[in-house]
């Protein structure tokens, strides 16, 4: 018996069979943009966290954990508002300024509503698209950190269902 190729009912379910695989695979595929800003984020806030207890550890051999103060960054002793980040009881005091100090990021850090009170509650809102506060609101892809400092730490408020 000599076999001169496939018969067309062969190549029908074949293509049949390559168009239900490629309807399920995509849908995954679909979603590679919004888990990647979501993972971005969820990354920020490990940098974040990071930072901070680096300046925490800093804060305690300073003897300065307790209260509000000034640490010099860079390895460098002598203080100037170039190269000191503020805290609050050990923690970063959440302003872009301090935070951009404490880490490098491309994502947009942006002056929270409340900006201008001292060692206030404000948060600082990260984004990857936005640059103003009521835009990255609007957006729900973003994170925002706040010193919390009745309890002496940071307090994240993250919406990542817009993302």
């Amino acid at each position: 018996m000599k076999h001169d190729g496939f018969t067309l009912i062969e190549l029908v379910i074949v293509i049949i069979i390559l168009g239900i695989l490629a309807a399920t695979a995509v849908p995954k595929f679909i979603n590679l943009q919004s888990d990647a800003r979501i993972s971005t984020l969820k990354g920020v806030e490990g940098a974040i966290l990071s930072a901070n207890n680096i300046i925490y550890s800093k804060a305690a051999i300073q003897g300065i954990e307790k209260s509000s103060g000034a640490i010099a960054t860079g390895g460098n002793s002598t203080f100037t508002s170039a190269n000191s980040i503020e805290t609050v009881k050990g923690n970063i005091v959440m302003t872009p300024d301090n935070l951009r100090k404490a880490m490098t990021t491309s994502l947009h850090i942006v002056e929270p509503l409340d900006a201008g009170r001292p060692h206030a509650d404000s948060t600082v809102y990260l984004s990857i698209d936005f640059t103003t506060t009521e835009e990255i609101q609007n957006s729900n892809c973003y994170v925002g950190v706040a010193n919390d400092s009745e309890n002496g730490s940071l307090y994240f408020t993250s919406h990542m269902t817009g993302c």
